[in-house]
């Protein structure tokens, strides 16, 4: 699944159809070869799913969204239509009202020009808005007044149900600390944050490793910062690592760090996913207190919530979390465990039903 929302978006379409819901799923497909996206499909016959490829010219792309869309909500009588993320709500202004459902991760909320108008039109159409964090609501509250907060209701994004969960006996040895970030190498997902906190980190731990997992957007800027503070020997770059790759280092990692930013141009951390994923293996996180992330780490229980600029601040919510590591690695399972799917799903079900009531 590509990233954070498509994941959102098919984690909940398998847990609806569950739940005993037809599900009928448009997407893009993103797969090169016929046979990987057969083989997808013939993977989830519990969903209908209609693939749009990507033409050369994008607006031939999204007249066939729209187009396969419109017939859709046109041809069945669905309990609910649901949004997920800017292009599907974008897809929604064009569309026939109907009952319906936008899920707002962030990235929605900030548009300027034309997109800012499809949004906020589309935002009215929507029967109900959800955001996955409050920090998300409080933004889009923010930016389109016209929207009714009794229309905004928030459910935090879930962890898949098959995501293993770790032992949470481990813990650091001595000046031996394994960080950890998850997420693509970019100025919001906060990694520079984390190196420019390393000088201090080392003070309490010597031999304190940070490792950096992601698509490398921006890796040639945290390499000049890793060059002036001389860190060479306590970042690591993993590179091509899948969902296997990437759980054996959570296992061996301590702390999960996701010192985000919000930046000048809107973009923020709706929610931080990986965060939670972390938690599930018992290894608490640090993450920055005004974003979506605090509502993914329940500060001072599963982790601590930061000032992700003050290298202090970090450095002291690392000290404690080690100093009681094994209260705060059972706590981080145990909010994770609360956060699968199959908890979360019921939240929308409880919608849905809302939903169909106001309707009959």
């Amino acid at each position: 699944m590509p990233g954070g929302i498509g994941n959102h978006a098919y984690c909940l379409a398998k847990e609806l159809s569950g739940l005993g819901f037809e599900v009928a799923v448009l997407t893009e497909q993103r797969e090169r070869r016929s046979g990987d996206w057969l083989r997808f499909v013939r993977a989830n016959k519990d969903l209908t799913i209609f693939g749009i490829r990507r033409k050369a010219v994008s607006a031939f792309t999204y007249c066939h969204r729209i187009v396969k869309a419109n017939r859709l909500v046109r041809n069945t009588a669905w309990d609910a239509v649901i949004f997920s993320g800017k292009f599907p709500l974008w897809l929604n202004a064009v569309l026939p009202r109907t009952t319906s459902i936008a899920v707002i991760h962030g990235s929605e909320i900030k548009q300027k020009g034309l997109f800012r108008h499809l949004s906020e039109y589309s935002l009215k159409k929507i029967s109900r808005i959800v955001c996955v964090s409050g920090f998300t609501r409080q933004q889009l509250s923010s930016q389109y007044r016209s929207i009714d907060p009794d229309d905004v209701r928030v459910i935090n994004n879930g962890i898949r149900n098959d995501w293993a969960a770790g032992d949470a006996s481990k813990g650091p040895q001595g000046s031996w600390l394994e960080l950890v970030t998850v997420g693509g190498i970019h100025r919001r997902k906060g990694q520079a944050n984390v190196i420019r906190a390393l000088p201090r980190i080392l003070k309490n731990f010597p031999n304190a490793k940070y490792h950096i997992v992601g698509l490398s957007i921006e890796e040639e800027q945290l390499r000049k910062l890793i060059r002036r503070y001389e860190l060479h020997d306590h970042v690591v770059f993993h590179r091509g690592l899948y969902d296997d790759g990437v759980l054996d280092l959570l296992k061996r990692s301590h702390v999960f760090m996701m010192l985000s930013e919000h930046l000048e141009n809107g973009d923020f951390e709706g929610f931080g996913i990986a965060a939670v994923e972390s938690m599930a293996l018992g290894v608490p996180a640090i993450g920055s207190r005004d974003s979506g992330i605090a509502d993914a780490i329940q500060d001072g229980y599963s982790g601590r919530l930061v000032d992700p600029k003050n290298t202090e601040e970090v450095a002291e919510a690392l000290r404690e979390i080690v100093d009681n590591y094994p209260r705060y690695s059972a706590n981080a399972r145990e909010f994770a465990e609360r956060s699968r799917w199959k908890y979360k799903v019921n939240e929308y079900r409880q919608l849905i039903d809302q939903l169909c009531d106001e309707r009959n």
